[in-house]
């Protein structure tokens, strides 16, 4: 798997969450936003290699309720060989920073109850003013500088469980996070971070009352073995509620 790629992937989120700023500064626009801009790139992500390819496909919930998983799930199926796959689902709670510098939207007691409902849960943070994780704390032992803007992502990831040990709503909590496009192309598409409760993912995929807000397909072939990639088998169930997100 190339760097090049996941700069891509990076570029494409880093744009389109910069322009959001601050008239469409919400959380459910902002996710919007990306998540269309990166299915409008194509169908299928493509690595040089040419052994790892990912299709995928993006969808958005029409009915309205409190979430129990979060605001956007990932549904992937993972190919290692013909035959041998594995199916789970990761899920991300997007907060926003807000004017004063605090993500002040965060609830302790909701990240705990998603985190209770799945224990592979994790915490997005949106700002306008991305903060080099590169350069200093945690932050650098998950990223490479080469990958990223000088400036910082606009959208950082960090498992739910550490942050409701740190328990900051300030921008230090951006030190323990790294950018959402490795925690996507790194992570969920090398079947990382994800729930494989056979239940869970059919809950998701059929659009149970307080599921999520928006839903990520994916099916990642890791070998040239593994097949063809198809989203056939993780399809939003008819009456789910999701219709495929456009940009």
């Amino acid at each position: 798997m190339r760097w090049d790629k996941l700069r891509e992937v990076e570029r494409i989120i880093s744009s389109k969450i910069n322009v959001c700023y601050p008239r469409d500064w919400d959380e459910d626009f902002i996710t919007r936003t990306w998540l269309s801009a990166l299915i409008a790139s194509g169908p299928k992500l493509l690595f040089p290699s040419g052994k790892v390819q990912v299709a995928w496909d993006a969808y958005k919930m029409t009915k309205s309720s409190e979430t129990k998983y979060g605001d956007v799930a990932f549904v992937v199926k993972v190919s290692f060989q013909a035959n041998k796959d594995l199916t789970g689902v990761g899920f991300l709670e997007a907060k926003r920073i807000y004017s004063n510098g605090k993500f002040n939207s965060l609830c302790w007691r909701q990240l705990g109850r998603m985190l209770r409902n799945a224990r592979q849960h994790h915490l997005l943070l949106y700002d306008y003013q991305p903060q080099s994780n590169l350069q200093r704390g945690f932050g650098n032992f998950f990223c490479c500088d080469e990958l990223y803007f000088d400036g910082g992502s606009p959208a950082t990831v960090l498992p739910s469980r550490h942050a409701l040990t740190i328990r900051s709503k300030d921008r230090s909590l951006e030190t323990f996070a790294y950018p959402l496009s490795k925690q996507i192309v790194l992570r969920y598409f090398r079947g990382l971070d994800l729930n494989f409760n056979p239940k869970m993912v059919e809950e998701v995929l059929s659009g149970i009352p307080g599921g999520v807000k928006f839903l990520i397909v994916a099916h990642a072939l890791l070998s040239d073995e593994a097949g063809e990639a198809s989203l056939e088998s993780i399809q939003p169930r008819g009456d789910s509620g999701f219709i495929r997100l456009e940009e």
